[in-house]
Order: C-alpha cells, then sequence, then structure tokens
C-alpha cells in the first residue's frame, strides 16, 4: 500500500476526473507518493502546520501508470513516486490527516 497527501481542495477537484494528477505540476507526470511509516515525516516536510489535508489510500495493482522507488530527498530513505495520472480505481480511500497540538498524527484505520 502507498499513501498520497493532498488537500481537500485539490482531492474535491480531481475526484470529478476519472484520475488523479499531480496538482503541483503543470504536467500530470509525478505524484510523490509514501510508505505507511513515512506519512507524519513527508506531512512536515512539505505540508508544516497546514490543517486541511487528507491521505489518498493507493492499492499499487491497481495502479495503471508506472510506480518506481528513489531517495528524492537525499534522506538515504526509498519513496515511491508514481509517474503518470492515477487510476481512481486505485484509490482505495482518503482519510484526513488530523493536526492535534501542533503535530500530524495518522487515523488510526491507515
Amino acid at each position: 500500500m502507498i499513501y498520497h497527501i493532498t488537500t481537500i481542495g485539490n482531492w474535491n477537484k480531481f475526484k470529478k476526473k476519472d484520475y488523479f494528477s499531480a496538482e503541483s505540476l503543470k504536467t500530470d507526470g509525478f505524484i510523490h507518493c509514501s510508505y505507511k511509516n513515512q506519512i507524519i515525516k513527508v506531512a512536515e516536510y512539505l505540508f508544516s502546520g497546514q490543517q486541511d489535508l487528507i491521505i489518498l489510500r493507493i492499492d499499487e495493482l491497481k495502479l495503471a501508470v508506472d510506480l518506481i522507488s528513489e531517495d528524492l530527498y537525499e534522506l538515504n530513505e526509498k519513496y515511491p513516486h508514481i509517474y503518470g495520472k492515477v487510476n481512481l480505481n486505485s484509490i482505495l480511500n482518503t482519510e484526513p490527516l488530523k493536526f492535534k497540538n501542533g503535530s500530524f498524527c495518522l487515523p488510526e484505520n491507515i
């Protein structure tokens, strides 16, 4: 299982389509994901203090695009990356990313 963090607004915009794409790029090419143990680290690194975030839980076996794993941030840790649009049927569910007492915490059912 892999996970992508995005804003509620971006998710609402993309779920009206048949796919999800990287909202930060002009091309539909690169979507940063993480493994479960990396979700909080990624949220703190990319979305410090932001409170309107959700986690997309993605079944990598249902992806119709390329998935690679690489050390994007030179942290000696591999992160999964999707190159291309994510078909919506590969997104199993979404959960809000909770922000309590100044820090992120995972939902219980992730």
